[in-house]
Parts: C-alpha cells; sequence; structure tokens
C-alpha cells in the first residue's frame, strides 16, 4: 500500500521567523490595501506554517491586484495542491510557467499535482527541468528530486528512484518525506532493517508524520507482527492519514479490516 508524498505541506519550518513575516506584511496591507508584494509574501509564510486555505486567499489577492506576475500564479498552484487541488493548482502552474519559462516553482509544483494526477512521466520531465538548470537553491532542488522519486517509485523504477530520493535527503535533511518513500520502497523490496532506519529518521524529524506511521504499519505487517502494526496504523489515523489506495479502499476501512479487535 504506497503513499504517495511531495514537499509543500508540513514541511518543518521556523515558526518564530514566518510568523513575524505575517503580522508584518499584515501591516503593510493595513497601510497599502493594493500592495501586492504584501499580500504574496504573508501568503508565502502562511504556506509555509501549513495554512494553505488563508495562503491561498492571499495569493488570489495579489493576482488580482497584478494579473501577470508568474511568482504569484505558482504560489497560488502550490496553495491549491496543498488543499488537494491538483486541477486548478495544475492550471496556475502553467499560467505561471506561460508568463515565465524559466519559473522553477512553477515547474515543481507543476510537477507535484501531475504526481497526484497519475501523470508519472510528465511529472518527471517537468521534476527534470527544475534538475537541469543546475540551481543553487537546495530546498528546490529536493522538491524536484523527491517528485521525480515519487512518480518512478509509483512507475515501480525502484533502483532510480532510491537514486532521486537519496539525492532528496542529501539536499534537505530536515524534510522526512523522501525518507517516508525510502522506507517504502524498502518494505516492497523486504529490506526491512533499511526501512526502519527511514521510517524512525522520518520520524526524528517530523514526529507527527501520519505518513511515516502508516509505512511503520505496514513494514510490521509484512513482518507479521499484526498488533504492532495496528498500533502504528491508529497513530496515522489519529493523525490524520486520509488517502485510498489502490483497490479503491481507504485507509480507515483497511484498518479495520486489519485491526479488529487488536487495539
Amino acid at each position: 500500500m504506497l503513499i504517495l508524498l511531495c514537499f509543500g505541506c508540513g514541511e518543518s519550518v521556523k515558526y518564530y521567523s514566518n510568523n513575524y513575516e505575517i503580522e508584518k506584511n499584515t501591516k503593510e496591507i493595513e497601510l497599502n490595501p493594493n500592495n501586492d508584494k504584501a499580500y504574496n509574501m504573508r501568503g508565502v509564510a502562511r504556506l509555509s506554517i501549513g495554512d494553505c486555505t488563508e495562503a491561498l486567499k492571499d495569493f488570489k489577492s495579489a493576482i488580482q491586484i497584478k494579473e501577470n506576475i508568474s511568482e504569484y500564479f505558482s504560489n497560488r498552484g502550490r496553495a491549491y495542491n496543498c488543499l488537494g487541488n491538483f486541477d486548478l493548482g495544475m492550471q496556475d502552474c502553467k499560467e505561471a510557467i506561460k508568463l515565465d519559462s524559466l519559473n522553477l516553482y512553477g515547474h515543481v509544483n507543476y510537477s507535484w499535482g501531475l504526481l497526484h494526477t497519475n501523470q508519472f512521466e510528465k511529472s518527471i520531465r517537468h521534476a527534470q527541468i527544475v534538475i537541469d538548470e543546475k540551481t543553487t537553491n537546495k530546498e528546490l532542488n529536493a522538491m524536484a528530486f523527491n517528485n521525480k522519486g515519487s512518480a518512478l517509485m509509483m512507475m515501480k523504477n525502484y533502483n532510480e528512484a532510491i537514486d532521486a530520493l537519496k539525492k532528496a535527503t542529501a539536499n534537505n535533511q530536515n524534510n522526512e518525506l523522501p525518507f517516508v518513500n525510502l522506507g517504502q520502497i524498502n518494505t516492497m523490496q523486504l529490506s526491512f532493517a533499511e526501512a526502519q532506519i527511514n521510517f524512525e529518521k522520518a520520524i526524528r524529524i517530523n514526529d507527527q508524520s501520519k505518513e511515516a506511521f502508516w509505512g511503520l504499519g505496514n513494514l510490521n505487517l509484512k513482518l507479521g507482527k499484526t498488533e504492532k502494526a495496528c498500533t502504528f496504523y491508529k497513530k496515522a489515523l489519529e493523525l490524520g492519514v486520509n488517502y485510498t489506495n489502490i483497490k479503491g479502499e481507504t485507509y480507515a476501512s483497511f484498518y479495520k479490516k486489519i485491526c479488529k479487535n487488536k487495539n
């Protein structure tokens, strides 16, 4: 049971810095309600702390004031993606790329939407555009490599996926998602010790990682430790894991089926 993971929401952030940016730009907007840059910057700060709904409102305001700024569209696309509205997210990212073909955040966020709508080869192409630019922005590189690795994983090209995901972790050690993806591949390849290490790394980075706890559930189920697996599944559900597997079964119903009378 795979969980499709990408960057963008739930990243480890310095809340103080972002809250300061929110307050500073709120004051700017109060002084000048037509300050598109302030709306955009406040949206970026809100997106960084996972407040995707309010971030979306800010990016909408920035675009209403100035309609031809590529960055505003890629940021709004990322907010839509964060809220799971990938169709609108991809639409915005396409517009961002149309306005500026070298908007790398536009490409990586478009790649993200494509990934989540099962357009894996196209997702890889847009991630590769970012990778080929050899930007010094390590966060952006990590996002691109993670998207590429996730797509390759879904295509069952595991060796190349592992290579891309390791490059993602090399560029950004502070995001748990590539470690979770590596753990999933390890589990499928029956490399259980490596899987355990990667899931534990993910939880050390983010002890609220529902994906990592679900991954540990899958690992322990493979090991025949059903009761332990159910403990991890329950923790993931409590943290809000909400996916549907490739059979169309929700994770909550899978838990009920596997863990009946276990905990």
